[in-house]
């Protein structure tokens, strides 16, 4: 290999070595990085004295590795070493600092918004070498109704960044270490920070939240006005519910998060302009060379003005690196090969961006460039407009599908034709349209008026098909991996032949799309086992377990759900869901009627096919899903394969909601659960008098028991009365992360203690699944299997 090759070969190695420290549970000790520079030295003299060709270029590879994986490495144990010391959780801290982006509307009337830390108290700084610069914080109450100041001073309640963690699904934790939050938590007091020193960056934020504002007093009565301020300006803090559903059915979330499309077609813009006026006027005294630098320039400037405009977040960052390599190779007379641009796009953005591996759309973005490399590239002709369209579009949704399957995503088949339909609607009026607006309303701010009915004419046209395509029943697509796989390398193999010769391909690929839908409507495959599975999902402060017996499966309880913030069911349940294969719900059952419990019923419903649902109140539900037949809990039980029995049990004369709550005892050989939803300590002093617990025939009295703890770890709860008559081996409290209720309650932490027992909290282990095979039980946490990043169990995770 030449040197030229050797060069590239080494900076693909710092790439993958960049990416694959993410693999890592654990992040490498810093002093092993301190010696790098002289680790690749002695590498690279090494190569230099190898005499195969092929041994040399194992030490380059070696020799790219450790750079890559040493500056990623150093970046993000800087980063770790910023979070909030676990001794100050929970404490009122005095911080001083500015608003790093603009306000938006929370969860209970409250604002969110982002401060970068200018000054610590004074006792803080000389306790601690280190402290959050970032935080993430919610203000409350008649607090949350006063405009932020630009600069301020605050009391703040405090914790580390923390999330749920299950094995697939959306991590905030992992959302919190990417954007650099240190800790996240509350506002206690603030006042206006009278006198602190504003540095540009503070400048920039507050110039582009008065543009924010301006625009909405001048055009925020307008219909559209939610998604013009998103394409225009990045803000999404306008979009409803209904926007944000629409977005999700049709695949088109992309639209409205300023990524490579937007500055795409700024980018095109601004070249276009500039090259024509270049030819036109001063084509005679000019090299084309000079047009081409120009040109270049040109889109630099004006592209890094619209990434300004946007709030330069990270895709926005992202996309804006990638149209500079773009441009860059474009401007270029002898242009390198197209796969070493994107070879150079990939590594600028693992330097600028060293956390940008654990961006979703980061995946997305390389993957869907080398698609369209992969499709057009090596084309002698071009294709037509119409069919470069389609090619593109199907060549994206085909080769994008096995990534999503393996994070348990799926794709929306509405994506397909939405965005069709949407990209040139964006990329031809939208945008074009929008960026005049803009224009105009800053030099001419009367014609307001005009340009509101403009921009809701134009966006009306790409938002009602949108609307349209989303009402349809357009199936979603959620194959196998194996499945995903070879519908992808059809696709695109499809995309690059000649269409004399797709016949048998698409043949092939009908066939195999008619057996992939069919299938999807079948009832869960029976396992390649029979082994006996529940899941305890990390649902924050709810509840929700599955459980896989033979080919059953049963729900307990669907966990919490916020309007317009947060579904388990959405977040967490059906992306596992998929992972696991799980097809159907054969039984369902809500304990009661508490939001931590029942959210996103009808989320679920619309989801997987659902048998039979019991629940402690009947009526509650029925109200929620009217069309299904929703039985009481009334002591049935239901027998299974491989011996497992599940017996119901709910109190005679309840006190209240949470006394209603339908009582699971699952027994299977070798494993006894105990999920009894919310009771009180009465009502389960109830259930043990009643001689249910143990049954006709005895509670199984060998093998392993487990309990979820009665109401989260209340301190109504977990009486002495049921500990000893149930003796669980393991305890699991299914509890937010020092939230607001306190739970579990350190009377109940230290009940369990005095009995003896075992005791684990899910938002310390991650959702934990306990298999039973061949009599014995294997305990599988999501946490020890978690990234570097993921935060390990602190003082309140101890276990009992």
């Amino acid at each position: 290999m030449s040197r030229n090759g050797q060069r590239w070969l080494f900076l693909a190695a710092c790439a993958s070595g960049a990416i694959l420290l993410y693999s890592s549970p654990l992040l490498p000790p810093l002093r092993i990085f301190a010696v790098t520079p002289g680790i690749v030295a002695v590498l690279w003299f090494v190569r230099r004295q190898a005499g195969p060709t092929r041994a040399r270029l194992w030490w380059v590879m070696l020799a790219g590795l450790v750079v890559g994986t040493g500056w990623t490495a150093w970046h993000a144990g800087k980063q770790q070493s910023s979070a909030l010391p676990a001794e100050l959780e929970g404490e009122p801290l005095q911080v001083q600092g500015y608003l790093c982006d603009h306000p938006t509307p929370g969860n209970f009337g409250s604002q969110r918004f982002s401060l970068c830390v200018t000054g610590w108290s004074a006792s803080l700084t000389r306790r601690y070498k280190q402290l959050p610069d970032r935080l993430r914080l919610s203000i409350y109450g008649d607090k949350a109704r006063q405009v932020i100041p630009r600069t301020l001073s605050a009391t703040v309640v405090l914790k580390r960044p923390h999330g749920s963690v299950n094995p697939v699904g959306f991590r905030y934790e992992s959302w919190l270490f990417r954007h650099g939050y240190g800790a996240t938590g509350s506002v206690r007091s603030l006042e206006a920070g009278n006198g602190q020193d504003c540095p540009l960056i503070c400048r920039y934020h507050g110039w582009r939240s008065k543009l924010i504002d301006s625009l909405s007093r001048t055009i925020g009565h307008s219909h559209h006005f939610p998604l013009a301020l998103a394409l225009l300006t990045g803000y999404r803090g306008e979009l409803t519910d209904a926007h944000w559903d629409t977005l999700k059915k049709t695949g088109t979330i992309h639209l409205v998060a300023i990524s490579g499309l937007h500055l795409g077609l700024v980018a095109m813009a601004a070249a276009w302009l500039v090259r024509l006026v270049l030819v036109f006027v001063l084509a005679q005294r000019v090299s084309a060379q000079t047009i081409r630098v120009a040109v270049f320039w040109s889109v630099v400037l004006v592209s890094t003005g619209y990434a300004l405009l946007a709030g330069f977040t990270v895709p926005t960052r992202r996309a804006l690196i990638m149209v500079v390599v773009g441009s860059w190779y474009l401007t270029r007379a002898a242009r390198p090969p197209l796969w070493q641009g994107w070879l150079i796009a990939l590594l600028a953005v693992l330097l600028m961006d060293p956390v940008a591996p654990l961006d979703r759309g980061f995946w997305l973005s390389f993957l869907a460039v080398a698609l369209l490399l992969m499709l057009f590239g090596g084309r002698l002709g071009r294709p037509g407009t119409v069919q470069g369209l389609v090619m593109a579009q199907t060549g994206i949704f085909a080769g994008l599908l096995p990534a999503l399957v393996w994070a348990g995503e799926g794709s929306p088949l509405a994506g397909l034709l939405a965005n069709l339909l949407a990209i040139p609607l964006i990329s031809l009026l939208a945008m074009p349209v929008l960026m005049v607006a803009g224009i105009l309303l800053a030099l001419l701010p009367v014609t307001a008026h005009w340009i509101s009915w403009l921009i809701d004419l134009v966006l009306a046209a790409l938002w009602l098909p949108l609307e349209a395509i989303a009402g349809l029943p357009f199936p979603g697509l959620y194959p196998d991996l194996p499945v995903s796989a070879l519908l992808s390398g059809l696709f695109i193999s499809l995309a690059l032949i000649p269409a004399s010769r797709a016949f048998w391909p698409g043949i092939l690929l009908a066939a195999i799309w008619m057996w992939q839908e069919t299938s999807t409507q079948s009832i869960s495959p029976v396992p390649p086992d029979d082994r006996f599975r529940v899941h305890v999902w990390d649902v924050g402060q709810g509840l929700s377990v599955l459980l896989e017996y033979g080919p059953r499966t049963l729900l307990y309880d669907t966990g919490p759900a916020i309007p317009g913030s947060y579904s388990a069911v959405e977040n967490v349940l059906i992306p596992n869901f998929r992972k696991l294969d799980v097809r159907r719900i054969d039984t369902l059952v809500v304990s009661h009627w508490d939001s931590d419990h029942a959210g996103g019923l009808q989320q679920l419903k619309g989801q997987l096919p659902v048998g039979r649902i019991f629940s402690g109140e009947p009526d509650k539900v029925r109200e929620v899903l009217p069309a299904s037949k929703v039985m009481p809990c009334r002591n049935p039980t239901l027998a299974a394969a491989g011996g497992v029995k599940v017996r119901f049990w709910r109190s005679e004369n309840p006190s209240g909601g949470n006394d209603s709550s339908c009582v699971l005892l699952v027994e299977a050989p070798g494993l006894t659960l105990l999920l009894p939803g919310d009771i009180t300590r009465e009502t389960e002093a109830e259930m043990v008098a009643s001689g249910w617990l143990h049954g006709s025939a005895g509670m199984r009295e060998s093998g392993y028991r487990l309990l979820l703890a009665p109401h989260h770890g209340s301190k109504t709860s977990s009486g002495d009365v049921l500990l000893e008559s149930f003796r669980p081996d393991l305890t699991l409290f299914s509890a937010g992360y020092r939230h607001r209720y306190g739970h579990p309650h350190p009377d109940v932490t230290e009940r369990y203690r005095r009995h003896g027992l075992s005791t684990e909290n899910i938002a310390c282990t991650g959702a934990m699944t306990f298999v039973l095979e061949d009599g014995q039980v294997q305990v599988l946490r999501s946490r020890d299997s978690a990234g570097f990043w993921i935060d390990s169990p602190g003082p309140p995770c101890e276990p009992g």
